[in-house]
């Protein structure tokens, strides 16, 4: 398997573990270290993550991407794409399309999310 595939399992794992609210995989899918932009404008960071995607917070009903490029340096990789989110988040519904770019470090033979940053779009 190549890289880019590589990289693009790790990213459909983080989907499906953000789809499940599963805290364990998503520890060990980003790194440490993450740090990412909201769609708010708004520093991240895998505390954060974490919290948001615990039980009884968000509850995503929809997560598709779309328009995906990746490109593989060594032991960096970046991937950029059109996404769409939906769920609720304490009982609030909400819809989002998202530009994004994920930054993703390989480490200890593993990729992991690095860094990312979203810009919501708007649909026509």
């Amino acid at each position: 398997m190549n890289r880019q595939n590589r990289v693009l399992q790790t990213a459909e794992a983080i989907r499906r573990a953000l789809m499940h609210n599963d805290l364990e995989a998503l520890k060990a899918l980003y790194a440490e270290d993450y740090a990412g932009v909201d769609i708010r404008g708004e520093r991240d960071d895998l505390e954060l993550i974490l919290q948001a995607y615990r039980p009884g917070a968000v509850r995503l009903e929809a997560y598709q991407v779309e328009d995906m490029q990746v490109d593989v340096f060594a032991e960096i990789a970046v991937i950029r794409g059109t996404g769409r989110i939906s769920g609720t988040f304490q009982d609030h519904a909400f819809s989002h399309t998202v530009r994004f770019t994920d930054i993703y470090k390989k480490t200890a033979g593993r990729w992991r999310c690095w860094r990312s940053h979203l810009t919501e779009v708007q649909t026509p």
